[in-house]
């Protein structure tokens, strides 16, 4: 009996620390995000806000996820303000390509492609402002 219960301990822990590795740390970002994909042979375009962001993928916050394994490419502004650290006031878009993973009835996670781009808003002039939200 008492071996029983140590397996089921075992188990247990291992359980939990799979569930709690991750590979890369998730952040609680929100930063407003445009969404760009095909659908129905249209190419459409929406924004939506991340509630989480690691380096291999997000999590959008939307009450309309679109289907698993939909392709898409996602637009982050991020924005640096000057403080005590040194950083200066800059935005930042990443643009990078996409894949919906998983969804449930508040969002849906996407993995991100090795294909990204980060460019400084300020290079591309007021074109590149218009992606903010």
């Amino acid at each position: 009996m008492r071996k029983s219960r140590m397996d089921a301990v075992k188990k247990f822990t291992s359980l939990a620390e799979i569930s709690d590795h991750r590979e890369f740390e998730r952040y609680d970002i929100r930063v407003p995000a445009r969404i760009e994909t095909v659908l129905f042979g249209e190419t459409q375009s929406f924004f939506l806000t991340t509630s989480n962001v690691s380096a291999r993928g997000a999590y959008l916050a939307t009450n309309r996820p679109l289907p698993e394994e939909t392709e898409l490419r996602i637009d982050f502004v991020l924005h640096f303000e000057k403080n005590g650290n040194g950083l200066t006031e800059k935005d930042i878009l990443i643009s990078v390509s996409a894949v919906v993973t998983r969804t449930d009835g508040e969002g849906m996670a996407v993995s991100f492609r090795e294909d990204y781009k980060i460019t400084y808003l300020h290079d591309t002039g007021e074109q590149g402002r218009a992606l903010v939200h």
